[in-house]
């Protein structure tokens, strides 16, 4: 099979290994464009904060963000018989009049050893098993591919390596990039020289199917392993993920940086999980059936180191009903990002979609100069707690990035339909499991939007979110008195002022003020909702 006189080439999905190709294309002065898929467009992909959308942006490359490729009619156009599509993970499966348009051009770029580690996670899974072989592909997409499920496309290209003694997935991702970059880049050489290539079917008696995971949900620590597979298991959940979870004072706690030490005498398994010391260089140092186990970082929920805060004698645990829900929990991911078939209360990629605006959950993308001068202006920040310290891009990051990794709360950004501009913010949370009942605070930031009914619309959109999609029972929200515009939000949206903290917020001028507090109940809202569609 030759590839002959190829002059443009489509890129689907994302990943540095997607944008280090497009760099390559660049240089080469390669026609390019790109379809991605919400989830992908705001995926962090590195330390720096940086997505796709921020670098195609910078590079000049035109991109498609959608939900759908196969409602794309414009690609149809684009697809000549010089055209070359390569997919990187893409969320999508391609229907027949692409692939057929492509007319074996449209290949996938798979950077596992198939057959083997299909499904997801991979590095992860590989890490569990102690597994270095790298490999490179490039397969092509038939019409029987299912996205992340199933391929049985020929291998056109395929290349070996081994990793080298790795410590954690993102030591694997950093291979893979370079690896798999120069080996397409390779690739793209050969079709210029007008290289023949051979097709090889997969060999399906070494199939090899681990399913996806969510780190928040699939990677609770089971401490009735040994030391070898929890600093496995440690390991394959560490950076660029969250940590694996485990609990210590009944608080949820994310482990980095496992080293296991075997130089100590194993420990009794009733023993396992108990911190023996702290030292600067060990970190936190606990006891495990196959010897010590050295944890350099355990984390909060958002982010922060607390060794300091540890002492010895405190016991690192996991519930049994924590490690059942992670060996129940099926991670399915959509173009927005997470979605569960069996309805488990995950934190999920919502968009919520009004008249007049619609909500999207917030990005480092919206964390823009525009942003931090809605917190330092005056006018529309004498009502928000952050008035009380000067904001910076930098703070806004650090405050976005929690909220993004939070298990309980859901910052969501409020767009207005006809402009797509972020005019503001809404949030919902903490959510408290125990009693169904979370908090709501909001702001338009763009000030020409404001009076618009934007506020109410958001209100309602989020309202409906909570009683219906995370099934809470109670919403409250807090205003100061004088507040008479955002009294009109809550009261449009259905909610009742049920108390008052008399003089118990202090104002930009000195004063005190009354802080009214609103709630609203599931019935009441359930009223108001039937209610409103029979108008």
């Amino acid at each position: 099979m030759r590839y002959n006189n190829i002059n443009k080439v489509i890129l689907f999905g994302g990943s540095l290994t997607l944008l280090g190709t497009i760099k390559y294309l660049k240089n080469e002065n390669m026609n390019t464009l790109v379809y991605t898929s919400p989830r992908h467009a705001s995926e962090i992909l590195d330390e720096s904060g940086t997505t796709i959308n921020n670098e195609l942006r910078e590079l000049g490359v035109p991109f498609i963000v959608t939900d759908d490729i196969n409602t794309e009619n414009a690609l149809l156009d684009e697809i000549t018989p010089e055209t070359l599509g390569i997919g990187f993970g893409e969320a999508w499966s391609f229907d027949k009049n692409i692939v057929n348009k492509f007319n074996g051009k449209l290949l996938d770029y798979m950077a596992i050893p198939l057959p083997r580690y299909r499904g997801g996670a991979h590095f992860t899974w590989m890490i569990l098993r102690n597994d270095r072989q790298g490999s490179c592909n490039l397969q092509l997409v038939n019409t029987e591919t299912i996205q992340g499920v199933y391929d049985s496309g020929e291998i056109l290209k395929n290349k070996k390596y081994v990793f080298p003694e790795g410590i954690n997935p993102k030591y694997y991702f950093d291979v893979e990039v370079r690896e798999g970059v120069a080996f397409i880049a390779e690739f793209l050489d050969e079709i210029k020289s007008g290289k023949e290539f051979s097709l090889t079917k997969l060999n399906e008696d070494e199939s090899l199917y681990l399913p996806r995971l969510n780190t928040l949900k699939n990677g609770w620590i089971d401490w009735a392993w040994s030391g070898e597979e929890i600093s496995r298991f440690i390991r394959a959940f560490d950076t660029p993920y969250k940590g694996a979870s485990t609990r210590v004072d009944g608080t949820r706690v994310f482990l980095k940086g496992a080293e296991l030490d075997t130089k100590e005498k194993q420990f009794h398994p009733f023993q396992s999980g108990i911190i023996t010391r702290i030292t600067e260089k060990e970190g936190v140092v606990t006891a495990t059936r196959s010897g010590h186990l050295k944890i350099k970082n355990v984390l909060n929920g958002n982010g922060e180191l607390i060794n300091s805060s540890l002492h010895t004698g405190l016991r690192f645990y996991t519930k049994p009903d924590d490690i059942q829900k992670a060996m129940e929990f099926k991670s399915e991911y959509g173009t927005k990002g997470l979605v569960t078939s069996n309805n488990q209360d995950a934190k999920q990629e919502y968009f919520l979609n009004g008249e007049h605006i619609c909500l999207r959950p917030i990005t480092l993308d919206d964390c823009t100069e525009r942003y931090v001068e809605w917190l330092n202006n005056p006018e529309v920040n004498q009502y928000l707690e952050t008035r009380w310290e000067k904001q910076t891009k930098e703070t806004v990051v650090k405050f976005v990035s929690n909220m993004i990794n939070s298990q309980d709360t859901y910052l969501f950004s409020i767009i207005e339909n006809q402009s797509r501009m972020h005019i503001g913010n809404i949030k919902l949370g903490p959510v408290n499991p125990h009693h169904s009942c979370a908090y709501v605070s909001y702001f338009i930031g763009e000030q020409s939007m404001c009076g618009k009914g934007y506020a109410t619309e958001a209100v309602k959109l989020i309202t409906e979110f909570g009683f219906r999609k995370l099934g809470l029972y109670r919403i409250e929200a807090g205003i100061y008195a004088n507040l008479i515009a955002s009294k009109r939000v809550l009261e449009k949206a259905g909610y009742i002022c049920e108390g008052t903290l008399r003089n118990q917020l202090k104002t930009n001028e000195g004063s005190r003020e009354d802080h009214l507090l609103y709630g609203l109940i599931n019935e009441d809202w359930e009223k108001i909702s039937t209610y409103q569609s029979l108008l």
